[in-house]
């Protein structure tokens, strides 16, 4: 570890937070904002295709929808299975307008869907398997841009509303301070998120 900050040094780096500043570009609000969108549109729509293939209620099985997959392999299941999905209730007639602002998120150049889904990207965990007692998230690796992304779908089930109502914070030790002395030692996390993520791992 001590030869990776010395090296560091020598490059004119004081940190690995000023190392990411110089070789990744930040993302302007509107592209960051248009990253949440691709993601938020992205996970529900993969979670219920899920469930509809572990009931064999899908055109295809739920081995075809496990990570690594593109997006561009992701939207031709959707389409695939658009009235399966609507038929499960959950969508009427909006699905096909999810599908096309998807699409277009897509060819958006800095959108989740390609920086983080897609090409670029592996997307390495979906948790989904416990929907109704668990927080359903994606957990997405892009090395050209050295970022990971934890997406979590929205509030769906009980459980979901009860672990949101649980606003308090509770201080864990921060990660990243073991290769980034300028990161603080411990960080807040939302208290029912981490108490999710307690039972996910160790259950």
């Amino acid at each position: 570890m001590k030869s990776f900050f010395d090296n560091l040094a020598l490059c004119g780096f004081s940190s690995v937070n000023e190392l990411y500043k110089k070789a990744i570009p930040e993302l302007n609000l509107h592209d960051e904002s248009m990253v949440m969108l691709s993601g938020a549109l992205t996970i529900y729509m993969v979670a219920d295709l899920r469930a509809l293939a572990r009931k064999g209620k899908a055109t295809v099985g739920i081995e075809e929808l496990q990570p690594p997959i593109t997006i561009n392999k992701i939207l031709e299941l959707i389409k695939a299975n658009t009235r399966n999905l609507v038929d499960s209730g959950d969508y009427d007639n909006e699905l096909e307008g999810r599908i096309a602002a998807l699409e277009n998120l897509t060819r958006h150049s800095n959108s989740m869907l390609s920086n983080v889904v897609g090409k670029k990207t592996r997307l390495v965990e979906f948790v989904d398997k416990n929907d109704q007692n668990e927080l359903v998230h994606a957990i997405t690796v892009n090395d050209a841009q050295m970022r990971i992304t934890v997406i979590f779908r929205g509030s769906v089930t009980k459980t979901d509303f009860i672990t949101d109502a649980k606003v308090a914070q509770t201080r864990v030790d921060n990660p990243v301070h073991l290769i980034d002395l300028d990161t603080p030692e411990t960080m807040n996390l939302h208290f029912g998120f981490h108490g999710k993520r307690q039972h996910t791992l160790f259950s």
